[in-house]
């Protein structure tokens, strides 16, 4: 009679099985796991980033107005007038070199808009705003913070006649009052329109952005009085957790300042040449052969 033992063999085929569903169940875990880490590092650098991403064009002004800290001379003034006059005559390529020219002069380009009725000195800038968590953000704060105030240019004024129509219906803030929240205007029908502010923006909408949305809007500030510079200040909450954001000219936290310029042809000047009153511009003339007035 002849015996057979099977237990060896059936002994190692139930080891192979139990080390076969041990190795799944630790490929599993381990795949977890790494999901886990992956999540984890994910949501790591996504509350290292602010909440929102922000995005600042400057828009051009309508017209071509200049102020300098120091008055120009008759050289300097004739080379204005002819920078105009490539400014008005020229192509893109040259428009954008005229620009350019009187940056290195010393100029600060001035603009202006019709807010209740009257021309102010603003400044112009597009910014967009992108939601950058996965919850959503609710923007509930938007104001003006103003870091230095500082006395008018007073050199030189070069003045132009406005073209703007004020097309938009931008928000805006005026930085001689108290209240430096963002204010939805109403525009009239009138040509150029005439901007009248309503009330605070968020009063008027909610903003939640959720991941990769985006909020537009043109903002418009205003200041007759201070050559300010200023940052504008986002109060964001994501998930019941405050967050405040400072926003400057390359949107980001650390650029230099947004900037508003007042001026007006009435001001005691060094030297003013006003388009205004000699027929809407300053190319054309002689510039050498006006004085200040």
């Amino acid at each position: 009679m002849t015996t057979v033992v099977l237990v060896p063999l059936a002994l190692a085929v139930v080891t192979e099985q139990y080390a076969s569903r041990l190795a799944l169940q630790q490929a599993g875990e381990q795949e977890i796991a790494a999901q886990r880490a992956v999540e984890e590092a994910e949501e790591r650098k996504e509350s290292a980033r602010p909440p929102l991403a922000v995005e600042v064009r400057q828009l051009l002004p309508d017209a071509w107005s200049w102020a300098f800290e120091d008055a120009l001379d008759e050289r300097e003034l004739a080379h204005a007038g002819e920078l105009l006059s490539m400014k008005v005559g020229g192509n893109l390529k040259e428009s954008g070199e005229a620009d350019e020219a009187m940056t290195r002069l010393g100029g600060l380009r001035l603009d202006q808009a019709k807010v209740d009725g009257n021309w102010v000195p603003v400044s112009k800038h597009h910014v967009t705003l992108i939601g950058q968590r996965r919850d959503p953000v609710l923007v509930r704060g938007l104001e003006v913070r103003v870091v230095d105030r500082r006395e008018p240019p007073t050199g030189t004024l070069l003045a132009t006649a406005a073209q703007g129509a004020n097309e938009v219906q931008p928000v805006l803030v005026d930085l001689d009052g108290s209240d430096l929240r963002l204010h939805t205007v109403r525009a009239t029908s009138d040509i150029p329109a005439d901007l009248r502010p309503v009330a605070p923006h968020l009063d008027r909408c909610t903003l939640d952005l959720a991941e990769h949305e985006q909020h537009g809007f043109e903002l418009y500030v205003v200041s007759r009085t201070c050559w300010c510079q200023w940052e504008l200040v986002i109060e964001t909450v994501v998930d019941d957790q405050e967050e405040s954001i400072a926003v400057r000219s390359d949107g980001t936290a650390s650029g230099e300042p947004f900037e508003t310029i007042p001026w007006n042809v009435d001001w005691a000047y060094g030297t003013v040449v006003d388009g205004v009153r000699q027929g809407g511009a300053f190319h054309g003339y002689d510039m050498r052969r006006w004085t200040s007035f």
